[in-house]
């Protein structure tokens, strides 16, 4: 609800979740988390920003192994539809992919850091293909990988690299849709990496 720190906004990362929303109270009980929050959070958008804001909530509360689904209540009434999704029984992260890029890259993210690794983990919300790359600061190639995308896969690979000393280096994704009618997609951040 704070929105996004100097890191994530220097690598271009935004939130759709609107200024001054608070959180008014979290129950978690039998792995379902009941957010309360306040009004603004339903304020109108546009459908692709809502859609963000609600896989932001949901993919923010079931990163804990315990929480498997989310109920959402604004000023203590539990809501039962918000950008079209059905909200009528818990929902997880299965419910908000509509909003997502092809490749979700969860590790490394940003503000994290690497050492003699790259670690990658994350999912992909639709078909094509996707490289992640590691490149240190002069541009060259120091990890990569390259994968098939599919509706609602996960990833979770490894690759080591070699440097000499400590240094800046920079991830890049690369999300190719197999429909040749969408954008490529291109994220990339930097991060410390060592030896």
């Amino acid at each position: 609800m704070a929105g996004t720190t100097p890191a994530e906004q220097a690598a271009g990362l935004g939130t759709d979740i609107p200024a001054g929303t608070t959180v008014r109270g979290l129950e978690i009980r039998g792995g379902i988390a009941t957010l309360n929050l306040s009004p603004q959070f339903v304020a109108a958008g546009p459908p692709d920003q809502l859609a963000g804001r609600l896989s932001q909530v949901v993919y923010t509360l079931t990163t804990s192994p315990t929480v498997t689904g989310v109920v959402i209540e604004i000023a203590g009434t539990r809501i039962v539809n918000f950008a079209g999704v059905d909200l009528t029984n818990p929902i997880g992260r299965s419910q908000v992919t509509a909003s997502l890029p092809l490749v979700l890259l969860e590790q490394p993210a940003v503000g994290g850091s690497l050492k003699s690794r790259m670690t990658i983990s994350g999912l992909t919300a639709g078909s094509g293909t996707y490289d992640v790359q590691l490149l240190d600061p002069s541009g060259k190639l120091l990890a990569s990988v390259t994968n098939t995308a599919v509706v609602g896969g996960t990833f979770l690979q490894s690759v080591p690299f070699t440097i000499a000393g400590p240094e800046t280096g920079t991830v890049r994704v690369f999300g190719r849709p197999s429909a040749s009618t969408q954008p490529v997609q291109l994220f990339q951040f930097t991060l410390p990496i060592a030896p």
